[in-house]
Order: structure tokens, then sequence, then C-alpha cells
């Protein structure tokens, strides 16, 4: 019996070790998350931005020069 509640000890304690590791690289994930999130809303400002500045209506530039 006693060996018994030794094992369960020793796989309970194992089973906490691994519920912390994986807290570990769940709480690392989300802070890459939260970064890649940021840099998507970024980009998508720029993207954005560079697509009001090229609104311009070709027929207002002047024709290329011919050769």
């Amino acid at each position: 019996m006693e060996e018994r509640l030794y094992a369960l000890e020793i796989k309970l304690m194992e089973l906490e070790q691994t519920v912390s590791e994986l807290n570990d690289v769940l709480t690392e994930q989300f802070k890459v998350i939260d970064q890649l999130e940021y840099s998507n809303r970024q980009l998508n400002s720029k993207i954005a931005a560079l697509g009001e500045a090229d609104e311009t209506d070709v027929r207002d530039e002047p024709p290329p020069p011919h050769y």
C-alpha cells in the first residue's frame, strides 16, 4: 500500500511539473501572438496609407515620353 502511495505521489509531482511547463509555454505563445497582432496592425496601417497615397488618377499624369 505504501509503495502505491509513493508511486502516486511521484506521478502527481511529474504531472504538476508538466502542467507548470505547459503553462510557461502557453504564456510565451500568448506574448508572441500579441507581438504578431501588433505587427499585423502596423503593417495594415502602412498598407492603407500607401493605398491612399497611390489613389491618384492616371489621367492626371502627363503622358510618358516616346522614343
